[in-house]
């Protein structure tokens, strides 16, 4: 169940900024586009608001526990930030950043969040993505700039590629979206888990994946196979074909992105649309 994550109650938003065009401003800016119905609250200890949401030195000032914390804040601060926001009680995160730092020991960052966050129980979205947008719900929990969206969509995207995100979500405007995320490096929380949610919303009816892997296989094929028995048609770009793309997957995501017959196998057993092109 995905609805900390995608339908929290409350977001505090780690790293908030009045600096225009920072991630830290136009990710409370895009919660408030989208009308966040929950507790909202930006935490940082040189504002007292931004965009007119109160804002607080620390999480312990907030007045509630944050089901959700969105953080927009360097590497060199993450892990410390994640720590304080495990002790504030958070039970879903949303990550921007590469998670990477000079001179890292062994794990390297990206290990450590991911085993702190899975210990933990918090269901992530991230790292290195863009965030999420449930449009039904109006959580628009993404740091970037879009195009004005309504809450009546019935199209999913889930992409591994942020910019693949951008490219057919900001700029597309003959369809409306009902949600779409960008996984980024699933630290906990994996493609599969995201399209088997989707699957389950009453207003889905149609889904778009951006793959450049599958990290839970079994969980791919389940998913495709409800998609068939509920009659929800898959169109799917795969990158991988060539040795070149191959390694931009891998040194993108940390993505294998393996057999591209294999893949064209299974989309083939479950009826899924593969394109070749973005258009």
């Amino acid at each position: 169940n995905l609805d900390s994550l995608l339908r929290p109650s409350s977001i505090a938003v780690v790293g908030a900024t009045r600096r225009a065009g920072a991630v830290g401003n136009t990710v409370v800016r895009n919660l408030l586009a989208g009308a966040f119905a929950g507790k909202l609250a930006a935490v940082n200890p040189g504002y007292t608001e931004v965009e007119g949401v109160p804002c607080f030195p620390t999480l312990s000032d907030l007045s509630f526990q944050p089901e959700q914390v969105i953080f927009a804040v360097a590497d060199t601060r993450i892990e410390a930030a994640i720590e304080d926001a495990i002790h504030a009680g958070m039970r879903s995160c949303v990550i921007y950043s590469a998670l990477v730092i000079e001179n890292d020991t062994d794990p390297p960052l990206m290990e450590r969040v991911r085993r702190r966050l899975t210990a933990a129980g918090v269901l992530a979205c991230g790292g290195n993505g863009m965030g999420y947008y449930n449009f039904v719900h109006g959580v628009h929990a993404c740091g970037f700039d879009t195009r004005t969206h309504w809450r009546d969509g019935n199209v999913v995207l889930l992409s591994q590629s942020g910019a693949g995100m951008s490219g057919i979500l900001d700029v597309e405007e003959r369809l409306d979206f009902s949600l779409a995320v960008s996984p980024g490096q699933e630290l906990t929380v994996t493609l599969e888990d995201y399209l088997d949610y989707a699957l389950d919303q009453p207003e889905t009816r149609v889904v778009g994946l951006f793959l450049e892997t599958s990290r839970a296989p079994e969980r791919l094929v389940a998913a495709l196979a409800k998609a068939r028995r509920r009659r929800i048609p898959i169109v799917a770009v795969k990158t991988g074909r060539t040795h070149l793309s191959r390694e931009m997957a891998r040194s993108h995501s940390g993505a294998l992105s393996g057999s591209d017959a294999v893949y064209d196998a299974l989309f083939g057993k479950f009826g899924v649309y593969r394109v070749q092109d973005m258009a």
